[in-house]
């Protein structure tokens, strides 16, 4: 009964945070409400090109709001242990420190630039079965996010203002305490 109200809990959480994103993109004038219900029609372009597009060049306002999307269902992995990691948190952690150092070594500039142009992750963008090859940080996704926004203002594109970055990254980085369920204590 426990693993199946923790990950009733899990996708709770995961919902309510995509539908905060979508209301951020909303109030922020970035997309109306009916843009947003269509940005998915169509042919949709590889979201990891489009986040290392993101970087280089100015992207259309439905193109931003898809990176933004994209990164909070991808957030990372972030650890609310307080003593040492063992077990799962330590294969994560493990996985975690490697991608960290393919990035440095390698030059990427940012996560999703790893996973587009880097040969170990053609096959491996998400993980499966106790496999966690693609597995990095949350403060490495925060770091694209926070790239992404600066590469953006930089091309002189109004959208991708200092207050949606404060309530985009507030909304991504939020994590209740483990212990913390949804009536408080």
């Amino acid at each position: 009964r426990r693993e199946a109200r923790g990950s009733r809990r899990r996708l709770r959480r995961h919902r309510h945070r995509n539908e905060r994103i979508r209301q951020a993109i909303v109030n922020s004038g970035l997309l109306s409400k009916e843009e947003l219900d269509g940005l998915y029609s169509g042919v949709q372009e590889d979201i990891y090109r489009l986040r290392v597009r993101a970087l280089d060049e100015p992207v259309s306002r439905k193109e931003f709001a898809k990176i933004l999307i994209h990164l909070s269902q991808r957030r990372g992995f972030r650890s609310n242990r307080r003593g040492e990691a063992g077990g799962e948190d330590g294969k994560l952690l493990k996985a975690v420190n490697e991608n960290r150092q393919r990035m440095a070594e390698k030059g990427y500039r940012s996560v999703g630039e790893m996973l587009l142009l880097d040969e170990e992750y053609s096959q491996h963008k998400r993980n499966k079965g106790g496999q966690y090859v693609s597995t990095v940080s949350r403060d490495m996704v925060e770091e694209e996010a926070r790239l992404i926004f600066s590469a953006q203002r930089g091309f002189g594109v109004s959208f991708a203002g200092e207050a949606l970055e404060s309530d985009y990254l507030e909304i991504l980085l939020s994590q209740r305490s483990f212990d913390e369920g949804p009536g408080g204590n």
